[in-house]
């Protein structure tokens, strides 16, 4: 929902916004009717970028990996994606984020970088490292308040920084995120059962 009008008019008055009973905040857009249900289950706070787990169904959104394939529509906001891709302009990217906001980048020769001109993702930059190696860094998008996105060559998120330093490090286990610690020693833990995410542990505070 990043890139709807919700967020690009900056407006205080939007229609069909509501809670329900459980604390959900429901979202309708009235425009093509599409519903979008979001739940926060966790709050980290950190000296830099908060992490929260805000489970989001977007109707209009397509499956996605992000309790390891079960088709659902549910995502989660530590659960980000980079992927590269091909059309007939040549390369581009694409980050699809934890409510299912999609982000194009496209090749910039001016600067040498990948721009979005997408939503409020509108002054963020990719650039390309060209790393292949375990665990490094190849990819990095600047964001428009200069904070630092950093992923692996797989498309994983691996860090955030803050323009102070503070950092967010994304931990995995093959393909699938398991941890979420940020540079005071705060951690984040996400428990699987098979497939699916069937628990969130705050490790540091002892609470679920």
């Amino acid at each position: 929902i990043l890139d709807t009008s919700l967020f690009l008019l900056n407006r205080t008055d939007p229609t069909g916004n509501a809670n329900s009973t459980h604390g959900d905040a429901i979202f309708i857009n009235v425009s093509n009717g599409n519903l979008v249900v979001q739940h926060t289950d966790m709050y980290l706070p950190s000296q830099g970028e908060d992490s929260l787990l805000t489970r989001t169904n977007n109707a209009r959104g397509v499956p996605n990996d992000t309790q390891q394939g079960n088709g659902t529509r549910w995502s989660g906001t530590p659960f980000v994606r980079l992927e590269e891709r091909q059309d007939n302009n040549g390369t581009y990217f694409e980050m699809r984020r934890g409510d299912g906001t999609l982000f194009l980048y496209r090749f910039n020769a001016d600067t040498g970088l990948y721009e979005s001109n997408d939503g409020v993702g509108a002054y963020e930059t990719l650039e390309d490292l060209n790393v292949n190696k375990p665990n490094a860094v190849a990819y990095v998008i600047t964001r428009a308040d200069q904070t630092r996105l950093e992923f692996h060559k797989s498309g994983r998120i691996i860090r955030s920084v803050d323009t102070n330093g503070n950092e967010l490090i994304y931990e995995y286990q093959s393909s699938r995120l398991m941890t979420v610690r940020d540079d005071t020693g705060h951690v984040i833990q996400y428990e699987f059962q098979g497939n699916k995410l069937v628990r969130v542990v705050d490790e540091t505070e002892g609470t679920q």
